[in-house]
């Protein structure tokens, strides 16, 4: 969404001085009453959808954390409210629609309370592991699904899963301490009627590692399985794992 700010911005400048080269002082007027006042509202627009997105993202890392976000959700309610008055004042669109959408999941989850899924014993997660968290969310409401609910004991199974491979240097579902994916879970207390896992290796980022099972069909199958409701998510040196269940 920032990158979507930068762009717009520099084609509103683009567009203006354009239009401060056309002769005939109304003209100019004109096109910049029709253009670019217009532009300039949906542009306020961005600047709120990135606040949401802030908001929703530091809401959810205090969760993973047993903080309360009822006051920020709050932030939020009134937030969502006054992006939707600017993009109907602005008459355009300033971001595609499906970031829209996926604020508005996220906050609907977030008031729920089935966004993070918390008990005592849980540790709170890494920035990379809660991104990913994200990102994965992200997929699903593209493709017309509910949102994950971040299971934190479930995540905790997940980092173990990549310490595991991390310490023992292996990449396979099956570990030679634990077993299987659901072997693993069973152990650690994870309760499931459907449950799945997906592995990565060498990758970076959080983006990057999405994109990756995204453009695997096995891995892009679990993430947009149906039946799947619980992610969990773990990260240790270029080693991720995601467990679902449901």
């Amino acid at each position: 969404m920032n990158d979507a700010y930068d762009s717009y911005t520099a084609q509103i400048a683009g567009a203006e001085k354009a239009i401060g080269k056309v002769s005939g002082q109304r003209t100019r007027e004109n096109l910049l009453k029709q253009y670019i006042r217009p532009a300039k509202i949906a542009k306020e627009r961005v600047i709120y959808e990135v606040s949401e997105y802030r908001l929703i993202y530091q809401i959810g890392l205090n969760l993973t954390r047993g903080a309360s976000g009822s006051t920020d959700i709050a932030k939020l309610s009134r937030l969502l409210n006054r992006a939707a008055a600017i993009k109907a004042a602005g008459k355009y669109e300033a971001i595609p629609a499906i970031a829209g959408n996926y604020l508005r999941a996220a906050e609907s989850s977030l008031k729920k309370k089935t966004f993070v899924r918390y008990d005592a014993k849980s540790r709170g997660i890494g920035q990379l592991e809660y991104e990913v968290f994200l990102l994965t969310n992200f997929e699903r409401v593209k493709n017309n699904l509910s949102f994950y609910t971040l299971n934190m004991k479930l995540s905790g199974v997940a980092r173990k899963k990549s310490e595991d491979m991390y310490s023992k240097n292996y990449f396979n579902h099956n570990s030679p301490t634990y077993g299987s994916p659901f072997d693993m879970m069973q152990r650690f207390g994870v309760n499931y009627g459907y449950a799945g896992e997906n592995i990565a290796k060498g990758y970076t980022g959080a983006h990057d590692v999405v994109k990756g099972w995204m453009n695997s069909p096995g891995h892009r199958a679990n993430i947009l399985k149906k039946e799947f409701a619980q992610i969990g998510t773990g990260y240790k040196e270029k080693y991720w794992t995601q467990m679902f269940i449901d």
